[in-house]
This record gives structure tokens, C-alpha cells and sequence, in this order.
């Protein structure tokens, strides 16, 4: 179960890439203080805090988007955490390997530990009212190449070239993670 106070410190160690980021850390701290005992929880009608990974081949060229079948859009891997999550990057890493069927992901530790912070609106479906994600983005490269979508949800997932990432989704969520991926090659 994630600890209230470990998640807060990991949100608050984190820099912001630029002034959006800064303004959803900012909101993912309030959130955090407003709901100290429930901020994982997905029926929580505030929102809840989601984790995700941006999965990277090993020439940091390439990501790993699936395409989710009630959304039809194209994104990172990730979703809700469950009780037996220890911690938010062991939530993104256990979405990422149930989602894409990989087995090899490693966490780019030598970096922040939080690649990126989002937060989303989503829409009222049968079972819930429209609420907020309050998303805990890590990083990862694969090993390995093998993917294999896992669940009903997910009707495609591809290795997509940077460079053709708005073809896919163009959202600024997905550019920034771009640009983080793109400024971490330029130091190497």
C-alpha cells in the first residue's frame, strides 16, 4: 500500500520541466493535503493519482504507445493503482508490464526518479461520474522488444519514432515527455 507520506516527498523532491508542470505539481500537493487517506483511491470523486511509465527503446529514439480501445486515442502506458503497489514507480512499472506484455523494463534511476506530472480530465462513464487524474509519470527503457497487448482495453500498441509522436497524439502531455527525452540525449 503507498505510503501517504513517501508519495508526498517524492511529489515535492520533483522539478518541474517548465511552468505547466510547475502548476500540476503544485495542484497534485494540494490534492494531496485535501486527501490524505484516499488520494489512490479510484472511486475518490476528487480524483485520484494514477502512475504511468514512458517506455523507451535503448537508442532513446523510440516509445512505446498503446492505443486504448474506450478512449481511441493513442497513449503511455499506466493506470490506477492497486492496493499491493508498494510505491507510485512500482504502479507505472506493473501497468506497463501488464499493458504491453513486456518483460525487461529498467527504470532510468540515474534521472529523477519522476519523469513527469499531468493531470486530466476524465470523461462520466456508466460506472463513474467525470473526475480528474493526478498522473505520476516514470521512465523506463526496455531490454527487449517483445510486445504483446494484454488486456481488452487496449486495441494496439507500437514502437513509435520521436520524431513521428504527433502524428499519434499531439497532445502537450505527450510532446513534453517528447522534449525531457530529446534535452536527456542532447547531455550524452
Amino acid at each position: 500500500m503507498l505510503s501517504f507520506t513517501d508519495t508526498k516527498l517524492l511529489v515535492e523532491k520533483y522539478n518541474a520541466f517548465n511552468e505547466t508542470e510547475a502548476a500540476f505539481k503544485t495542484q497534485v500537493l494540494d490534492f494531496l493535503e485535501k486527501n490524505p487517506h484516499n488520494f489512490a483511491d479510484r472511486h475518490n470523486l476528487n480524483g485520484h493519482l494514477t502512475a504511468s511509465a514512458w517506455i523507451l527503446d535503448a537508442t532513446f529514439q523510440k516509445c512505446l504507445l498503446i492505443h486504448h480501445a474506450k478512449l481511441q486515442r493513442w497513449f503511455q502506458a499506466g493506470g490506477h493503482i492497486e492496493p499491493e503497489d508498494t510505491s507510485l514507480e512500482h504502479a507505472a512499472w506493473r501497468e506497463a508490464t501488464e499493458e504491453t506484455g513486456l518483460k525487461s523494463l529498467e527504470t532510468l534511476s540515474r534521472y529523477p526518479q519522476i519523469w513527469d506530472i499531468d493531470i486530466h480530465p476524465i470523461p462520466a462513464n456508466k460506472q463513474m461520474a467525470a473526475h480528474l487524474h493526478f498522473d505520476i509519470r516514470f521512465a523506463f527503457m526496455a531490454t527487449d522488444k517483445e510486445i504483446l497487448p494484454q488486456l481488452s482495453e487496449i486495441t494496439d500498441i507500437r514502437w513509435i519514432n520521436l520524431s513521428e509522436l504527433p502524428n499519434y497524439n499531439d497532445s502537450e502531455s505527450l510532446l513534453r515527455m517528447k522534449s525531457k527525452t530529446l534535452a536527456l540525449c542532447e547531455k550524452f
